[in-house]
Parts: C-alpha cells; structure tokens; sequence
C-alpha cells in the first residue's frame, strides 16, 4: 500500500493489498477497501449520512470492491443503519467530486463522470455509466448498461440497457454502443427492445408488466421484473 502525504486512514478500517492513497485522502474507520484501488487526492469515505441529528450508534459500514479507481475530492458516505453498508463493487470508476450517499449499491464496471450526485439509497447497475453533472434523486435506480446524460436531474429510474436524456428527462431508447461493448448480439438487443416496449406501453400498467414478464424465462426478463419490483418511484418514460 502507498499512502500519499497527509492522508489519514482511522482505525478500524481496512485497506487491501495494492492500494494506493493520495495525499490529503481520508478512509473513515467504517471503510473496507478492496485490492488495487486508487484514491484521489483530497477523497473521504466512508462519512457520516448526511442526515440531520444522525445518531452515531446507527452508523453503518462503506463496502468497496477490488480494482476501483475514486478521482479527487469524491465523497462515499457509510451507510444509515448499523446493519447496512454503502457498497461499490469491482472496477468502478468514480471520477472528481462525484457523491456517492448513505446507503447506494454500485454494480460492477459503473462509472459516475465529474460530479455526479447521488442521494441515499441509489441503486446503480453495473456497466452504467453516469454523465457529469447529473443528479440523481434518493431512492432511484439506474439499471445495468444504462446511460444517464450529463448535466439532468433524475427523479425516476432508468430502465436496464436504456439511455435517458433532456431535461426534463426521458427514455431515449436502447443503449447501444454500451450493449455492443458488452458483446450482445443483434438478438439480444431485439429481446430487450420487445420486453422494455412492454413496459413502456402507455395502455399498461406496471403490475401487468410484470406479471407477463414473469411468464417469460428469458434470464433478461427475470432481470426486468427484479428491477421493477424494486422501484419505489416509478420510470422514466418516453416523451408524449
């Protein structure tokens, strides 16, 4: 491990093998850091929630994989609950002054661009990627391979495999050049284009979305319906 000048790692927290830790970084006793990580200048995880009259005793754990690279001044809170972690799985990138809040779940390979916001409970999935600037509301959710563009409040989730763009914000069809790095076929991308029409269908409900989804043994179907069940806020949607 190399840790820079200035930087200050508090007891309790972990750090693995290769890591290496930029001057004036601070790992909070909460953080577990995985191998071969690098954390910019001036970074703090692992923070207090930013919750008012938050009480220490509830103060839970920071989580992140191996592999990941935190830009400057980026901020990773632990988690609200004693129970409960923050967690940034393997090879995310979270590039200058990117916030990730109390309680959010990244998935493998995202990437949040130049600050980026993230509110409490945010759920990322893997491969997504996060333009700068953009905000994304507490409690939402980005699915896998999605794109956020840069610069736009998100008060809704981003379905899997999807781009959501403008302001206000809307569905912007297939991903494509991510699910093209991803090695998808043609018929991949033809799958998930006829199960995310049935979601978006204006005459059905979301309850009936997933009841045919459920039907469907498609391993991408099943991924749909684990998203939708989780949502809290409803989707972003085309615009009328």
């Amino acid at each position: 491990m190399h840790l820079g000048p200035y930087a200050i790692v508090d007891a309790g927290a972990f750090i693995g093998a290769g890591c290496w830790i930029e001057p004036f970084a601070r790992i909070h006793g909460t953080v577990r850091l995985g191998r071969n990580c690098r954390v910019g200048q001036g970074a703090v995880l692992g923070g207090w929630p930013q919750i008012r009259d938050f009480d220490e005793a509830d103060l839970g754990t920071c989580v992140i994989g191996d592999d990941c690279r935190i830009g400057e001044h980026v901020t990773v809170h632990a988690a609200s609950r004693s129970d409960e972690c923050t967690s940034i799985s393997d090879g995310v990138f979270l590039m200058a002054a990117a916030h990730v809040g109390h309680d959010c779940k990244l998935g493998s390979q995202a990437i949040l661009a130049n600050a980026v916001l993230l509110g409490g409970h945010v759920r990322i999935g893997s491969g997504a990627f996060l333009g700068g600037g953009c905000a994304i509301h507490q409690n939402c959710q980005v699915g896998e391979l999605a794109l956020v563009a840069g610069g736009i409040p998100v008060m809704q989730d981003v379905l899997p495999w999807s781009r959501a763009m403008g302001n206000p914000v809307a569905w912007g069809r297939l991903n494509l050049p991510a699910l093209r790095r991803a090695g998808w076929t043609s018929q991949d991308m033809a799958e998930v284009s006829g199960l995310l029409n049935l979601v978006l269908e204006s005459a059905v409900t979301l309850e009936q979305a997933i009841e045919s989804l459920v039907r469907n043994p498609s391993p991408k179907a099943a991924t749909l319906v684990r998203f939708l069940q989780r949502s809290r806020r409803g989707l972003v949607r085309p615009r009328s």
